[in-house]
């Protein structure tokens, strides 16, 4: 499976689950797509992964040139949303814009960096962890749900699921540019 194409391309929706279903009606009624696409939007986290639980919300990533332009296009956009709010963060290696608003029964959480999208930390733990749930199934799908739901964040839960040693969000970047097989031989 190309999982980027997958995610890039949106390939989930040929047969989305329920809350996908719910999740992509939300974002159509926002036209997000269509009104960030000079953004690259891609819609990450647990919910296109069939992971998500009650308290999930919808992810999605940016790639960011110009951030005045980013934050001037989100509040065009999104600003009338209840519980609108832009924050920013800064790190040795990057900036981050992040905006969050309810809308549709769902939190929303748009997240850009001045990164391609297949740099940003966020697509790479999306990737890594689809390959996982390739390799784990149905019976890891239900038991990161399980962990999650007792209030581990998803990527230790996955690397609790795993057993991957040391800091989880380092380990799956790593995995993220392994293959499935490979993953498979690291893992065993």
């Amino acid at each position: 499976m190309n999982w980027e194409k997958y995610f890039i391309e949106r390939e989930y929706q040929k047969s989305p689950t329920d809350v996908q279903k719910r999740a992509l009606e939300g974002l159509s009624k926002l036209n997000l797509f269509h009104d960030l696409k000079e953004f690259k939007p891609v819609f990450a986290g647990t919910i296109p992964l069939d992971i998500d639980i009650q308290s999930s919300d919808i992810n999605i990533i940016c790639e960011v040139t110009e951030f005045i332009r980013y934050q001037t296009r989100l509040r065009e956009c999104f600003e009338r949303q209840k519980n609108f709010i832009i924050t920013e963060t800064y790190n040795a290696v990057a900036r981050n814009s992040t905006c969050r608003f309810d809308a549709h029964t769902f939190r929303v959480e748009i997240h850009g960096e001045k990164k391609t999208i297949q740099k940003q930390n966020l697509f790479q733990y999306l990737i890594a962890e689809a390959k996982l749930l390739e390799i784990g199934g149905d019976a890891a799908r239900a038991e990161i749900r399980r962990i999650k739901r007792n209030g581990h964040k998803t990527e230790p839960a996955f690397a609790e699921y795993f057993k991957i040693k040391g800091n989880a969000f380092d380990e799956l970047v790593k995995l993220s540019t392994l293959s499935v097989e490979e993953i498979k031989t690291r893992l065993s």
